[in-house]
């Protein structure tokens, strides 16, 4: 009797599974859509809006929380890290300033901002 060929098939299957974690420190600031943080700010010309050099000053709108750190991008180079900041504009323009917040939410630093557009005439 003949032998006839014989084929095996061995389907194997690894599983591995996902091994996904991050701790705080892999996070970083990370923007929370849903955070209560108010980003929302005020700016008051010290003096004639129209003649350079002019001062500005900035203030926080929102309620002050214990651990909140805010950054201030003024659209001319000039930051400042206070929660209300004064800064000196050298020429006539528009500036897109920005208020960065920033705080813990359940964990994780949240970030949220707000930019206004300043004009020097």
């Amino acid at each position: 009797m003949g032998r006839k060929g014989v084929s095996l098939l061995f389907l194997i299957m690894l599983v591995v599974p996902a091994l996904m974690s991050c701790d705080s420190s892999e996070k970083g600031i990370v923007d929370c859509a849903e955070a209560p943080i108010n980003a929302s700010f005020n700016m008051e010309f010290r003096g004639a809006q129209t003649s350079v050099p002019v001062v500005v000053d900035f203030t926080y709108a929102g309620k002050f929380e214990q651990g909140m750190e805010f950054s201030w991008d003024f659209g001319d180079g000039g930051t400042s890290k206070q929660q209300t900041a004064s800064h000196v504009f050298q020429k006539k323009g528009t500036y897109r300033v920005v208020l960065y917040v920033t705080r813990d939410v359940s964990g994780e630093r949240c970030s949220k901002s707000t930019a206004q557009d300043l004009v020097i005439e």
